[in-house]
């Protein structure tokens, strides 16, 4: 590639696409170019690289979508923080709301199920001058919370009810009909879905579908409010680029055709369905990264919750934390700098134009349908999420979806207690997996015994043994095993529960079912494993080998049996 004198990006020579992939087929030997290719979710598939000169990259959907600045007030995006009431914690709850508006947070969300102490939360929200949200699953506490509010606060109160409860009893309309809801702003939440497994299509479909609804039922009813659309962030960080921007888009579009002139608010709320409770501290890097992501996408609120949500932990640091990352991006960042950061990246251009096709594909066939109440009239919403959820759930626990700390890299020193074990939020990608190693910490805190001890035997090639050995450090770890080393076979195996030989498939060939024979003699009841997959299994198996891990083996089904081998279930 030639270069001219300037030193300018503009004078490096342009190569063309066909030039790329002339040098990316090289690369390839012959292999299909499709292997590059990436399945996001649903078959939204992403190529390797996207160019000026290519039909798709060009393909620019997306203008730049006005936002609400009446709502915003000033800012770029509005900060809230999440807070849980119920009876008896009123008193900290209101601590912490005082020290998050002490922080420059601009929106405060109260959740609640039941009746709670209403003047102690008004009276710290008394010289508050944001937004607030009510959400509940709860319609009847719901209104009560708000009409005590309105009488004592001057504050904006936006309310997010439990629509899909209020549909499944027949209720809906009599709900909406309410005068709360006149001239306000309505939240349309998505946090559910979620929660029970569903992806980013799903979110869009459902919220586009809600929203269509409830602006069909307000009209009928002659309410005219703004809507606010409560997304969540995610794992796949510009996949929620593309999600942010597309749902203004389309709810912009709806709003258009019912003849409102409104524009949507777009909010992003954090999820705990991939957030972790071993190695906690990497929830800070996913926090981060996913409002990096939400603000790319142009949302205009940004509500963070603590670092060890997962733990149903809530105190003044984990809160301070959360702010941070909202001060970090705008104050050491300038994110609030800049609009629709994204626009004018091919690929950013074409994912935002994928995910809109399909979400509008999605939202058509529920209208078809009759709409969400029809459709939904078997559970239909239900019956997918059950069906996607057990799906992601078996890729996580076979490794294909990875979270660091957890089926991946594990902290050998992360130990949880007994309050955390028993407090851990069950929605979660991670909740079944992390029951593997919450049962050895169990265990350990129960009996007072120590962890199970696994001795790596390194034998033979040293190439192939040190990487096996690598590889079994991070399989087994994920249980919370204690792992140690060694390069021989001797006395020390009576102190330890499960030895692994690592070693190469030739070894395993030559001498593993010696090895094999050898260990057993030294300590007949010790859980023999042997890292690899080699041909002669069988012989194997006969002289002792009790499993075999290696990069096709379930992770997390392998796990479950060698516990259960040492009677941990």
């Amino acid at each position: 590639m030639s270069v001219k004198s300037s030193g300018s990006a503009d004078e490096f020579e342009k190569l063309s696409s066909d030039e790329w992939w002339y040098k990316i087929d090289k690369d390839l030997k012959g292999k299909p170019r499709e292997i590059l290719n990436r399945n996001l979710v649903e078959d939204l598939i992403t190529e390797p690289f996207y160019h000026f000169d290519q039909d798709s990259a060009n393909n620019k959907l997306f203008e730049y979508q006005e936002r609400d600045q009446i709502f915003l007030d000033g800012e770029a995006w509005l900060l809230g923080q999440k807070f849980f009431i119920a009876e008896g914690n009123e008193k900290d709850v209101s601590e912490l709301i005082s020290e998050s508006i002490g922080g420059d947070c601009n929106l405060i969300e109260l959740s609640f199920e039941n009746e709670f102490e209403y003047s102690l939360i008004s009276k710290v929200l008394d010289n508050f001058k944001g937004k607030l949200i009510l959400s509940s699953n709860n319609s009847s506490s719901l209104l009560r919370a708000y009409d005590f509010l309105c009488a004592k606060l001057n504050n904006e109160i936006i309310l997010d009810p439990d629509y899909l409860s209020a549909i499944a009893k027949g209720d809906f309309k009599t709900f909406l009909s309410s005068k709360t809801f006149h001239d306000s702003i309505i939240a349309l939440n998505s946090n559910f879905l979620i929660r029970k497994g569903g992806n980013e299509i799903h979110e869009g479909i459902y919220i586009l579908s809600l929203l269509n609804l409830l602006i069909e039922s307000s009209l009928e009813l002659n309410i005219r409010p703004k809507y606010l659309l409560r997304l969540n962030t995610g794992s796949n960080f510009f996949l929620q680029i593309a999600k942010f921007r597309v749902i203004r888009k389309l709810a912009s579009i709806i709003l258009k055709e019912w003849g409102i002139d409104s524009i949507p608010i777009i909010e992003a709320q954090s999820t705990e369905w991939n957030k972790s409770v071993y190695d906690r501290f990497t929830n800070i890097l996913r926090l981060s990264s996913e409002s990096f992501a939400a603000i790319s996408g142009g949302v205009d609120i940004l509500n963070i919750s603590g670092f060890e949500k997962a733990l149903d932990i809530e105190n003044a640091f984990t809160f301070r934390n959360a702010r941070n990352i909202s001060h970090l991006l705008k104050h050491e960042s300038h994110l609030d700098k800049v609009n629709d950061q994204a626009a004018g990246s091919y690929y950013v251009e074409k994912l935002s134009a994928d995910y809109s096709e399909k979400v509008w594909e999605g939202f058509q066939e529920i209208e078809s349908k009759g709409g969400l109440i029809k459709y939904n009239s078997d559970f239909s919403v239900e019956k997918i999420l059950a069906e996607v959820k057990t799906n992601v759930e078996s890729q996580f626990g076979n490794k294909r979806i990875k979270m660091v700390g957890t089926n991946s890299y594990p902290n050998p020193l992360d130990e949880l207690t007994k309050e955390n074990i028993q407090n851990r939020t069950k929605e979660r990608l991670a909740y079944k997996f992390e029951k593997l190693r919450a049962s050895v910490d169990l265990r350990n805190l129960e009996r007072q015994r120590k962890r199970p001890k696994v001795l790596l035997l390194k034998l033979g090639n040293s190439e192939m043994r040190f990487a096996r050995a690598g590889f079994s450090t991070n399989f087994l770890e994920c249980a919370g095993l204690e792992i140690d080393e060694s390069d021989k076979i001797d006395n020390r195996l009576t102190n330890f529960d499960i030895t692994v030989i690592c070693s190469g498939d030739d070894e395993y060939m030559e001498s593993g079912t010696s090895w094999a024979e050898e260990i057993k003699t030294v300590k007949p009841k010790i859980k023999l494993i042997l890292a690899g997959n080699p041909e002669n299994k069988k012989d194997l198996e006969k002289a002792g080998v009790d499993f075999f891990i290696h990069i096709k083996a379930p992770l997390e089904n392998t796990l479950v049996e060698i516990l259960k081998s040492l009677g941990i279930e």
